[in-house]
C-alpha cells in the first residue's frame, strides 16, 4: 500500500491510501483545514497518523475516519513522520529540528531526541525497528537506538542540508541533499560511495529497491532518476508530470479531427464533438489570455525597474563627473600654490580623498550599468512573448466565435 498526504495550504488536507497493484483508492482519512505535510499508516492498517502546519500530531481511525487523539507537543510545523515496521513506535519531526518518538498504541511519549539544529526533512526506522535515522536541513543524518534513545552515530552528509533519506531492507541507506549529491551508506552507517554528484535539479525523495541494486531519486522538476548502486551509472529517467491543461486540450482537438470525415451514422456524434471542440477552443483562449495578461504585468514591472535603474544611473554619472571636476580644480590649485606650503598639503590630502571617492563611484556606476543592461535584455526577451501570447489569444477567440456549436 502507498499512503499520500496533501491538500491546499490554509484550506484543506487529506490522506489517501492506494493499493499499488491495482492503483485503487482503498482509504481516505484525515480531513484537515490545512495541507497534510507528513503521514503514515500503521502496518495493522488500523491507524493513520498525520502532521502539518497546525503542529498537531493526529491519530485517525481507519474504519470510520474519526479522530482518535491529537497531541500538541511540537513547537513548529510537523514535516516528517514514520511508523516502525513492527508498528510499535512512531517518530515525528518538525521544522524547528525537534524529534519525538511515541508508542503508537497509547500515543504516549517514548523518547525526546535532541541534536538537530534545523528542520527535519526525513525520518526512517530500520527494518528491525531498533534504529531510527533522522535527516535535517542542518546537513546531518543522525542514528538513534530505540532501547535508550541514545545517538549511535552522526554523519555530516550533505553541506547545505539533507533533503531525503531512506533505509534499504538490508540496513544500508540512501540520502540526497542540497549539494545535489546522492550517497549510499553501509549498514554500519559509514559511507559506501556517491551514487550521483551532479543532479540537474534539487532531489526531494529517495528509495532503494528490495534487492539493494537500484537507487531511485525524485527531484523538484517531477523526474525520477534510476541509478545502479554498484557503479553509480544511470539506468533511466521517468517523467511523472501530468500533461498540462494546454497539452490535454491540444490532444483533445487532435482526436476530434479524426471524426470530421466519418460516414453519416457518425453525424450525431460528430455534432456533439463539434460542440466540445468549440468549448475546448474557448477554454484554451481564456487560458492563453490569462498568460498574456500575466506577461503584460511582468513586462510592465520590468519596464518600471528599468526606468528606476536608468534614473539611478544618471544620478551616479552626475556625481562621478562632479567628483572628477573637483579633482581637476584641486590639481589646478596645486599648480598655482607654493610648493611645501601647508595649503599645498591640505589640497593633496583632499585630492586623494576625492580620488578614493571616484573609484567607489566608478564601481557603483559599473554595477548599475550591468543591472541596466540585464534589465534591458529581459525586456527585449519578454516583449515579443507578450505580443505573441496576445496574438494567440485573439486568434483562438476568433476560432471559437466561428466554430459550430
Amino acid at each position: 500500500y502507498l499512503i499520500v498526504g496533501g491538500g491546499i495550504p490554509g484550506k484543506s488536507g487529506l490522506t489517501v491510501t492506494f493499493d499499488i497493484r491495482t492503483g485503487e483508492r482503498v482509504l481516505s482519512v484525515g480531513k484537515e483545514f490545512d495541507t497534510v505535510l507528513a503521514a503514515d499508516i500503521r502496518p495493522g492498517f488500523d491507524i493513520v497518523v498525520t502532521g502539518g502546519p497546525s503542529r498537531l500530531l493526529k491519530f485517525w481511525n481507519t474504519e470510520n475516519g474519526s479522530l482518535i487523539k491529537s497531541i500538541k507537543k511540537h513547537s513548529d510545523w510537523i514535516t516528517a513522520l514514520d511508523l516502525s515496521p513492527d508498528g510499535v513506535l512512531l517518530a515525528s519531526g518538525d521544522r524547528n529540528g525537534g524529534v519525538y518518538v511515541w508508542e503508537s498504541q497509547t500515543a504516549s511519549e517514548f523518547h525526546t531526541l535532541r541534536g538537530h539544529q534545523s528542520a527535519i526533512t526525513a525520518l526512517g526506522f530500520r527494518a528491525d525497528s531498533n534504529v531510527l535515522a533522522t535527516a535535517s536541513e542542518d546537513g546531518t543524518i543522525r542514528y538513534w537506538e530505540m532501547n535508550g534513545g541514545s545517538e549511535v552515530r552522526k554523519n555530516d552528509a550533505h553541506p547545505g542540508g539533507v533533503t531525503a533519506f531512506a533505509f534499504a531492507p538490508d540496513g544500508s541507506s540512501l540520502s540526497a541533499g542540497r549539494d545535489k549529491k546522492v550517497k549510499l551508506w553501509k549498514s554500519d552507517f559509514s559511507q559506501a560511495r556517491e551514487i550521483a554528484n551532479n543532479l540537474k535539479a534539487m532531489p526531494t525523495a529517495v528509495a532503494i529497491d528490495f534487492s539493494g541494486k537500484l537507487a531511485f531519486v525524485a527531484d523538484e522538476e517531477g523526474l525520477i532518476s534510476v541509478f545502479d548502486t554498484i557503479d553509480g551509472k544511470s539506468r533511466g529517467i521517468m517523467s511523472c508530470n501530468p500533461p498540462t491543461i494546454t497539452q490535454r486540450i491540444i490532444g483533445l482537438l487532435g482526436d476530434l479531427e479524426k471524426f470530421k470525415n466519418q460516414p453519416a451514422d457518425f453525424q450525431n456524434t460528430h455534432s456533439a464533438f463539434q460542440h466540445w471542440t468549440a468549448a475546448a477552443i474557448h477554454t484554451l483562449a481564456i487560458s492563453t489570455r490569462k498568460e498574456a495578461e500575466k506577461s503584460k504585468i511582468s513586462l510592465l514591472d520590468d519596464t518600471i525597474k528599468f526606468t528606476e535603474l536608468a534614473s539611478k544611473h544618471s544620478l551616479e554619472l552626475n556625481d562621478l563627473n562632479k567628483s572628477k571636476n573637483e579633482c581637476e580644480q584641486l590639481g589646478e590649485m596645486l599648480i598655482k600654490s607654493a610648493k611645501g606650503s601647508a595649503i599645498n598639503a591640505e589640497i593633496l590630502a583632499t585630492q586623494e580623498a576625492i580620488k578614493i571617492r571616484i573609484i567607489q563611484q566608478s564601481k557603483q556606476l559599473i554595477e548599475t550599468e550591468s543591472q541596466l543592461l540585464l534589465q534591458r535584455e529581459k525586456i527585449d526577451e519578454t516583449a515579443p512573448l507578450t505580443h505573441r501570447k496576445d496574438f494567440d489569444a485573439i486568434a483562438l477567440q476568433k476560432s471559437y466565435l466561428s466554430a459550430p456549436n
